[in-house]
């Protein structure tokens, strides 16, 4: 009898001891073993009870922690891969490279400026995703048509409905799809004889959301011509002219601002003037993405 008592309780053990090896196993599951899993790539990993998340500590580098800690680590600043695609959400000290939870390449990096990217060339990357584009939807940067909408340039009013005041009046980074709305709610959605309206419709990559950029958003264009160029060039596009080009940004009931192409300026304010409405100068349209 005794001898069958130590047999079950040895039973017993081994059951007990083999599936606490399951949990712990399942429990130190990473990440990078959960990416070979068919199908886990479309997974949002941390929301997966009894599973531990790869994260990028600040001070200790990649550890991996449970998912009961991870808001804390959040709230500390660490990185997490949220989407258990591979790769951290922030910048972060794990890479040589910064990453973005939004697209990744293979090299742990997303597009840069002068990438030929969405449709366009990349001229504005944003310090961490925001609504560039007033969708809802957060976005990482700005790209600009691989060429001029029209050749010899446009007015910015519809000379079919003359002058008026549009209200379009925002200047910084992330207003010149509002402007952009505001003037064609004005001026006529369905007009391409000024230069909102002929930024709107054109339909660069199969997209159909471009915008005139606001004043800020040209001068980023301006500031980083030499990138544009080349890229647009080798996508069978067109370099700026040495010229002016329009934005969005509306002064008064005559006036708005556009930007000088060609005389080598380094700040907004110099490279840039409020003028009539009715002057031509050109086109180049814009999206988020």
């Amino acid at each position: 009898m005794r001898n069958f008592v130590l047999l079950f309780a040895s039973i017993l053990m081994l059951a007990s001891c083999s599936n606490d090896d399951l949990v712990v196993e399942e429990a130190l599951v990473t990440k990078d073993a959960l990416l070979t899993k068919k199908g886990v790539q479309d997974t949002d990993i941390t929301s997966k009870s009894g599973f531990k998340v790869s994260i990028c500590h600040k001070d200790a580098g990649d550890i991996v922690v449970s998912e009961s800690a991870l808001a804390t680590h959040q709230a500390h600043g660490d990185a997490v891969d949220e989407d258990g695609d591979g790769f951290y959400d922030i910048d972060n000290p794990c890479s040589e490279t910064d990453s973005n939870d939004n697209f990744y390449s293979e090299d742990n990096t997303g597009p840069v400026i002068g990438d030929f990217h969405a449709g366009g060339i990349v001229f504005y990357v944003a310090d961490a995703p925001t609504d560039l584009d007033g969708d809802g939807d957060l976005d990482t940067g700005l790209v600009c048509a691989i060429e001029d909408q029209k050749s010899g340039g446009i007015v910015w009013y519809n000379p079919s409905l003359g002058w008026n005041e549009t209200g379009a009046t925002g200047i910084a980074i992330g207003t010149g799809s509002a402007n952009t709305m505001t003037i064609i709610a004005s001026q006529g959605a369905t007009e391409t004889s000024y230069a909102a309206g002929l930024a709107r419709a054109y339909g660069g990559g199969g997209f159909n959301d471009w915008f005139l950029p606001s004043k800020n958003e040209v001068h980023e264009m301006y500031f980083n011509i030499a990138a544009i160029n080349t890229t647009a060039i080798a996508n069978d596009g067109v370099a700026f002219e040495e010229n002016y080009y329009w934005s969005s940004s509306e002064i008064s009931f005559y006036e708005v601002w556009r930007q000088d192409f060609w005389n080598g300026y380094d700040n907004a304010d110099d490279s840039q003037d409020g003028v009539n409405k009715g002057y031509f100068s050109r086109v180049r349209a814009v999206r988020a993405f």
